[in-house]
Formats: structure tokens, C-alpha cells, sequence
């Protein structure tokens, strides 16, 4: 179930897509960075569990230089949605791992913070609805 997790955040595809000029506005903070350097590589997904760790409708790399970073995704439309993403420590592109089991072995986060003990979790474990301009917390 590990190796699921690690396929599912390495291989999502990061597409930048514009959102609309006007709409709904949401602020995510990844909190808990352990190591200052590297990038995040954040996946916003909208009402499509299908896409969840396959796909991105937006995605952001964002390089660290805190242990909190802020990411913003704007004009977005009222639904449901779900964040996935992980800390490239080292620039790579992809979610590093070791061990004969292939655990991850740089830090991975979602929305709603689900534990993920015997692999990734649900798109319903890490759904939220949107409907107003929103502030999220993730930890990593």
C-alpha cells in the first residue's frame, strides 16, 4: 500500500491551469517544513475523485524558504476539492523513497490531514467543500 502512495504523489501530472479572474479565492499553509530548501509540489483537484493522485486541475511548485510556505489558488468555483502534495527536498520532480518497501522518504501531505498508515487516503478522507474564500492548514 506504501508503494501505491508513493506512485500516486510522484506520478501526478503538475498542469499550471489559469483559474478565472473572478470566483472563489483559497489560501493553503503548509506548515511543519522541516527542511529549508527544495520545493513543494502542490495538486488541487475539483469534484473528480477519478483525478485524485492521478491528475492536477492546478498545480504549484513552490520553493521553500520557511517552515511555513503559503500557497493561493484564485477564481476558483464553488464544489468540492481535494490537495495532495509533497516536499522535493532535493529538486528532482518526483517523491524520493528508500527501504526495500520503497517508503517515502521526503514528507507528503493532504487536505483534512488523514493518516496514511497502509497507504494514501480516500478522496472522501481529504474532500472539502468550497463555497466562500477559504484558509487551509496542511502539515507535513
Amino acid at each position: 500500500m506504501i508503494y501505491t502512495l508513493l506512485l500516486a504523489l510522484s506520478c501526478f501530472s503538475m498542469n499550471p491551469v489559469e483559474a478565472p479572474e473572478s470566483g472563489i479565492n483559497l489560501q493553503v499553509s503548509i506548515e511543519d517544513i522541516e527542511t529549508i530548501g527544495g520545493s513543494l509540489r502542490v495538486c488541487l483537484i475539483a469534484n473528480d475523485p477519478d483525478k485524485f493522485l492521478n491528475d492536477c486541475d492546478w498545480g504549484q511548485v513552490v520553493a521553500v524558504h520557511q517552515s511555513t510556505v503559503t500557497v493561493e489558488f484564485s477564481g476558483l468555483k464553488p464544489g468540492t476539492y481535494c490537495i495532495s502534495l509533497f516536499h522535493d527536498e532535493d529538486n528532482n520532480g518526483q517523491l524520493n523513497t528508500e527501504g526495500l518497501f520503497g517508503l517515502p522518504s521526503e514528507p507528503y501531505g493532504f487536505s483534512n490531514n488523514p493518516k496514511t498508515w497502509f497507504g494514501p487516503p480516500s478522496f472522501e478522507d481529504c474532500q472539502f467543500i468550497l463555497d466562500q474564500d477559504t484558509q487551509l492548514e496542511i502539515r507535513l
